[in-house]
């Protein structure tokens, strides 16, 4: 069981707030109760504090930061192997490189449009990467790493990608023929 305190900052429409106060048995009743009413008086004078812990969470939080737990948190444990080799791949030699350590919150809609351009050559590649880099977005704002609707890879638009078809050679052919009888004959 959990203390928490739960306010609106400023008026009754703002976003509510919820700032764990401590763990019952750690925290008496009646320490939650002072720390509630103390944090009610910040609130009172105009003051966020959940906003402000938050904020102060946020800048601490470089890009590869969040890039390496996203890998170790999600994509590791939610993800197929294929998946994860792919993400780990693009995380790795395109993604972070291109943003470096920066401040995550810090990445715009135009340098991720600008980091989608830069990889033209390949339209795969590209359009993968900000696949993953929505990702990265949507599951840092599911976990509070940042305030939700903040994904600056959202409605970037993809490159054509064309689809190729390959036939076998003559020799591919005559090889994979080979091969068959072989296992059929064991």
């Amino acid at each position: 069981k959990t203390f928490i305190l739960r306010y609106r900052a400023r008026h009754r429409l703002a976003p509510k707030r919820f700032i764990k106060l401590g763990n019952y048995g750690v925290v008496t009743p009646d320490d939650a109760r002072r720390n509630a009413t103390r944090i009610l008086g910040l609130v009172a004078e105009g003051k966020d504090p959940a906003f402000e812990a938050l904020q102060a969470n946020l800048a601490a939080v470089t890009f590869a930061d969040a890039c390496n737990r996203f890998l170790a948190q999600h994509v590791k444990a939610k993800r197929k192997p294929n998946t994860v080799a792919l993400y780990s791949h693009l995380i790795e030699h395109k993604i972070k490189p291109f943003f470096g350590n920066r401040h995550f919150l810090k990445v715009s809609k135009q340098e991720v449009a600008q980091f989608h351009y830069s990889l033209k050559r390949t339209p795969v590649i590209a359009n993968r990467s900000i696949a993953c880099l929505a990702a990265l977005y949507s599951w840092a704002s599911k976990s509070g790493l940042i305030e939700e609707g903040f994904n600056p890879a959202r409605s970037i638009e993809k490159f054509r990608e064309v689809a190729k078809d390959r036939f076998l050679t003559t020799s591919e052919i005559s090889r994979l023929g080979k091969v068959l009888a072989e296992a059929e004959s064991v």
